[in-house]
């Protein structure tokens, strides 16, 4: 266990290098710059407990059955503040963390830091040059990172860096699926999850709003009054693009044969996943700027702006039950049987995915992300303070 910061960028090192690769072309001079650990990493099989925003890399926010769900009912009421990674220089931040084996990896302004979710203690911590607004990745049994400009890897034991790539400023979370890291910048990159390289660039005209991979890839991007939402191959080839006639700030959230997108207008569109048509809306709160999720025939989707959690028939669009839940930041969590949902002045909600009823209640204040369950525990962040709580 480390308690200690560990400076992540060597600015002298980075500039020499960023210097002679635009002077010469050098063996391996791609964008990519190792750090000083001789690990690399290795794609191998790996399972984390919640690793990365959405869950999956196709965002449904529905937790697989496991060890680390147990009854939620029985979680306490007393939170502790589990981050002290403060606001700074890159302001606050409104990410959730990921986590795996007891571990937070918690992302805060122009920091990040691994917490035991168990005693609190702080294992690691990194200083970066520029801030971090998303919540990283867990893959590969790697940590992945992206700041501003910059995307690093990660050794999630002790925070050493295993590789950095330059990309542009970020505008979503990152998802990662296979082998390969999925970056949300000015366009949308694909790096090589073991050595940095980049494999392909889709360009998307606008700054894109968020990504989701399963078979293929799915980009929410809005220009001006619309959006639009585009399919590619996981080599980076256009399948479809559909036009949205909503604002769309929001990650989609894709299916085997669905891809689902929230409008901060106040739809909830259905498109086809195979060819980009359009199968359904539904009207939901204005304001909404999280992906939905979807599980078990349900589509739930979180308050925005507005009074109510809504779920909907994933196949239909029919609604089927509305919880006031006040406004709200945060995506749904679908469970086995439950609905996690958030409210900023009202806390957490457990709600009965059939019905809608309120099985428990964490009252709580300035919820500002995502409810993560972890191992008999939830986390959360606090946008009062932009700081991660937790509730065991």
């Amino acid at each position: 266990m480390y308690t200690y910061i560990h400076m992540l960028k060597e600015t002298q090192k980075r500039r020499a290098f960023l210097a002679a690769c635009a002077s010469t072309v050098l063996a391996g001079c791609s964008g990519t710059l190792a750090g000083d650990s001789n690990e690399r990493v290795e794609c191998l099989s790996s399972d984390h407990t919640w690793p990365m925003d959405g869950y999956t890399s196709a965002r449904t926010n529905r937790i697989d059955p496991g060890a680390q769900e147990r009854n939620l009912s029985q979680i306490g009421t007393d939170k502790s503040r589990l981050s002290q990674t403060g606001v700074g220089p890159g302001g606050s931040v409104g990410a959730p963390p990921v986590v795996d084996d007891s571990v937070a990896y918690i992302p805060g302004s122009m920091r990040v830091e691994a917490r035991s979710t168990e005693t609190g203690e702080r294992l690691w911590a990194i200083e970066l040059d520029d801030s971090v607004t998303v919540s990283p990745v867990l893959a590969c049994d790697t940590l992945y990172i992206s700041a501003t400009n910059e995307t690093f890897a990660i050794d999630r034991d002790d925070g050493s860096e295993l590789w950095s790539t330059s990309v542009g400023s970020i505008s979503g979370s990152p998802v990662a699926s296979g082998q390969t890291l999925y970056t949300v910048e000015q366009n949308v990159i694909a790096i090589d999850a073991e050595t940095g390289e980049r494999r392909w660039t889709v360009q998307t005209d606008s700054i894109p709003k968020g990504i989701a991979v399963k078979d293929d890839v799915y980009i929410t991007v809005t220009h001006d009054d619309t959006s639009e939402l585009i399919s590619t191959t996981r080599t980076g080839e256009i399948r479809w693009r559909t036009t949205i006639p909503e604002e769309v700030f929001a990650a989609p959230t894709v299916t085997e044969s669905i891809v689902y997108v929230v409008s901060r207008t106040g739809k909830l569109i259905a498109v086809a996943a195979d060819d980009g048509d359009i199968e359904w809306q539904a009207d939901i709160e204005p304001g909404v700027s999280r992906h939905p999720a979807v599980a078990n025939g349900y589509v739930v989707v979180g308050a925005g702006n507005g009074e109510r959690t809504m779920a909907f028939d994933a196949t239909t669009g029919e609604r089927l039950w509305t919880f006031e839940t006040g406004i709200s930041a945060g995506a749904p969590v679908i469970t086995r049987e439950s609905v996690l949902t958030t409210g900023a002045n009202t806390g957490i909600h457990l709600l009965d995915t059939s019905t809608g009823e309120r099985t428990r209640h964490w009252k709580l204040n300035g919820v500002s992300s995502d409810p993560v369950v972890a191992q008999g525990s939830l986390l959360y962040r606090d946008g009062l303070v932009s700081e991660i709580f937790i509730l065991r």
